[in-house]
């Protein structure tokens, strides 16, 4: 008997890029005291205690759908210790060089401070880095509300644009 099952298979896969992830190990390279700790109790964003593990490029790999192939992803600051955002640039880097992701990266800078310049031309020296992710507002509820200065008119790039 013949198999008249028909099971399709593309001849080819559609690309995807991933525009917005966060990868973290949780190994200590790079500390992340809101995943690391005790979460937040009554999170604006909800309970995330699920992701309290670690999340690399093979797991991101791994929730690429059939069909799909992962041609490239932006890696976004994860609110690792502010005192570490250059180490989680690097550490992303690194992460590049082996698993080749992301293809780029958003990292932070302390907008609003002397250091800030400083900062963004340390990140610079990552071929990966494109740009700064800031939240202007941040807050669990809004008494509690925080806000920055605008970017643009307190931090400035020194080194120039990249080529």
């Amino acid at each position: 008997m013949t198999d008249t099952t028909f099971r399709h298979e593309p001849s080819h896969s559609q690309p995807l890029v991933d525009a917005h992830h966060h990868f973290w190990a949780l190994d200590g390279q790079v500390a992340y005291p809101w995943l690391e700790e005790s979460p937040v109790e009554n999170f604006f964003l909800g309970d995330y205690a699920a992701i309290c593990r670690p999340f690399v490029a093979a797991d991101l790999k791994r929730l690429v759908p059939e069909g799909f192939r992962l041609v490239g992803s932006v890696h976004c600051e994860a609110e690792a210790a502010r005192s570490q955002a250059l180490e989680e640039t690097r550490w992303i880097t690194r992460q590049q060089a082996t698993h080749a992701l992301p293809s780029a990266h958003v990292g932070w800078a302390a907008f609003g401070t002397d250091e800030c310049a400083a900062q963004l031309d340390a990140q610079r020296e990552s071929p990966l880095f494109r740009g700064v992710r800031a939240k202007p507002v941040t807050a669990a509820t809004p008494r509690t509300r925080q806000s920055v200065v605008a970017p643009a008119a307190v931090c400035r790039i020194r080194a120039g644009a990249r080529d």
